[in-house]
């Protein structure tokens, strides 16, 4: 973590090093996380690519709810 090394923690609370540390490997990841998707996107067509998000653990993946069809209507019915 050469981002905050040089960092004066004297100053600062516990919570804002660790934010500031936090800060530097999320900042880490995008970078390394764009090489690779550079990488293995070599020579790929492009319906096989992948994103950098793909690669980078910080990345939430939105979630998709489930789909309302009458089938799940009539099986909560069933719970009510």
């Amino acid at each position: 973590m050469a981002g905050i090394a040089g960092v004066d923690p004297d100053p600062h609370t516990l919570r804002e090093l660790v934010l500031m540390a936090d800060g530097v490997r999320r900042d880490e990841w995008d970078r390394a996380s764009l090489l690779a998707a550079i990488q293995f996107n070599r020579g790929r067509k492009r319906q096989h690519q992948r994103t950098p998000e793909d690669f980078n653990p910080f990345h939430r993946r939105r979630r998709r709810g489930h789909r309302i069809t009458p089938a799940n209507i009539a099986d909560l019915k069933v719970l009510l």
